[in-house]
């Protein structure tokens, strides 16, 4: 078989349907193995960098389904290459799984400037979980196979695969025989722990009946692990109130009696005054990025921090931790609320306080949305967003762009749906 041909084989052996991209020299062979086989359903973006958000929008809409997919992507070599990177940086900094092909000239001219050449490899590097260049034919099918597993393992995120035109069009010895059935993925020094210490457990469990004003900060990780049911049942059985990341949202209903809605600079009121004065912060995939935490010499002097987090990297790494569980956020909070000792405490007091500031400034907003008029007679963006909400009941799926009105639906729609808000977070990234 052709290189072209591993490709797609191996791309159809890990349950992918989609391919989105746009053609070039350097991929062609690929492209017209793909027309020959009649396999896939390719979506032609009108830029790369679209195919590369596309690419993530599939990998976000099913991550909460039966069947899970990666988006794929693909471009050619050059200029094709470096305009998927923004889209590649983006699904790093939001931990989406995508995989991203790319045609490069043939191995016998890099590094000498050819045509359509650029640096795949060095530019990518620093932005992906694991980039690859396979020299040979005989590596695709594997590499293609351990890329997928990588892009979604644990902290997901983008991996790239470089391959040579050459290398494409080659084709296997007699020697060849890999056989996917029995493949498992041999990555040294790659690891990650998806079951919680249980000593880690205790100590949290203690470390939560005893605090009269705790707070649980709910993250991207709470969606991308499922684990929106198991947070809603341990914050009603410890009695804990909930404020969501930009990204956490959608992990259960921003309405739920628990919920303070979004945290940090565009957040709420209450969200972010019993942040500023919780004696113990309980955070679930999330990274403390500064959107969040503002100065971190002023943030969390007074608490206690308990991160549960999948990716190591992100622990300690902003805010010092008092327990840290890396480990999968649904088995940690199922061990939370089954197993050991959590006890139900009223903690009025510190409700009073959240009534309190979720009243500072709740009738003169609401007075603005009824109004939905502005000082210069403008219509506001929240009284859209309000009767939006209102119209849909907040089971729509949202997608916005960046920008001011993004801040807006996060904090006015009233999201009722599992995973049903896409943006970018991390990056930030406009169009």
């Amino acid at each position: 078989m052709k290189g072209s041909e591993l490709v797609l084989k191996a791309l159809k052996e890990k349950g992918i349907n989609y391919i989105f991209g746009y053609t070039g020299g350097a991929i062609m062979p690929i492209f017209d193995e793909m027309e020959k086989q009649k396999i896939f359903s390719f979506v032609m973006s009108r830029h790369e960098q679209g195919a590369a958000f596309m690419a993530q929008g599939i990998s976000r809409a099913s991550v909460s389904t039966s069947n899970p997919q990666i988006g794929v992507c693909m471009a050619t070599s050059g200029p094709g290459a470096m305009n998927l990177v923004t889209g590649i940086a983006d699904a790093g900094m939001d931990s989406v799984p995508i995989l991203a092909i790319t045609g490069q000239v043939p191995s016998g001219v890099i590094a000498t400037d050819a045509f359509q050449e650029s640096d795949v490899v060095g530019v990518v590097l620093p932005l992906t979980k694991q980039v690859y260049m396979p020299l040979n034919v005989s590596e695709i099918e594997e590499t293609i196979h351990e890329a997928l597993y990588i892009a979604s393992n644990g902290r997901g995120g983008p991996v790239v695969i470089d391959i040579p035109k050459d290398v494409q069009i080659s084709e296997t010895d007699d020697n060849y025989n890999f056989d996917p059935k029995i493949y498992e993925a041999d990555l040294p020094g790659y690891y990650f722990a998806p079951s919680p210490d249980r000593k880690d457990i205790r100590k949290s469990v203690k470390l939560i009946n005893r605090s009269e004003k705790p707070i649980i900060l709910c993250g991207h990780g709470v969606i991308t692990g499922n684990a929106g049911d198991q947070l809603k049942r341990f914050a009603e059985k410890a009695n804990i109130p909930i404020a969501f990341t930009l990204h956490g949202l959608s992990a259960l209903p921003v309405d739920h009696p628990l919920s303070l809605g979004m945290v940090g600079m565009h957040g709420t009121v209450e969200a972010n005054r019993a942040l500023l004065n919780a004696d113990l912060i309980i955070s679930f995939g999330m990274r403390f990025d500064d959107r969040v935490t503002g100065n971190l010499d002023l943030f969390a002097v007074d608490a206690r921090v308990i991160h549960v987090e999948i990716d190591p990297s992100e622990i300690d790494k902003n805010v010092k931790t008092t327990v840290s569980i890396n480990a999968d956020i649904a088995e940690t909070l199922e061990l939370l609320a089954k197993d050991h000792g959590i006890v139900t405490i009223p903690r009025r007091s510190w409700f009073e306080k959240i009534d309190g500031y979720r009243a500072e400034i709740a009738a003169d907003m609401q007075k603005e949305i009824d109004s939905g008029i502005g000082k210069e007679g403008q219509l506001l963006m929240k009284r859209i967003v309000s009767n939006l909400s209102h119209v849909t009941r907040g089971k729509d799926i949202i997608v916005s762009d960046v920008g001011q009105h993004q801040m807006i639906l996060a904090r006015f729609y009233n999201f009722q749906t599992p995973n049903s808000w896409f943006t970018s977070g991390g990056a930030g990234t406009m169009g």
